[in-house]
């Protein structure tokens, strides 16, 4: 059970004294859509600036990183 409140992605806007957003301070986006309340470790994907990334839990950027090899060759 988490101690501390954490962010919804897209609802709430948690950011330090530099304006900066950190992944830690929200729930996983994936996670929390299926109803569970996980502290997101990274944001995903961050290949590509122009990509809006999103707040993950490490097991959440690992299925997404599986997925992402799986469908490399895929046309």
């Amino acid at each position: 059970m988490l101690e501390v409140k954490l962010g919804v992605w897209g609802k709430d806007r948690i950011a330090d004294e530099k304006g900066l957003c950190h992944a830690g301070d929200y729930y996983c986006v994936r996670c929390y859509s299926k109803d569970k309340k996980v502290k997101a470790e990274g944001f995903w994907p961050c290949i590509d600036p122009d990509i809006r990334s999103f707040p993950y839990c490490k097991g959440c950027i690992t299925m997404l990183q599986y997925e992402l090899m799986m469908n490399l060759g895929k046309e």
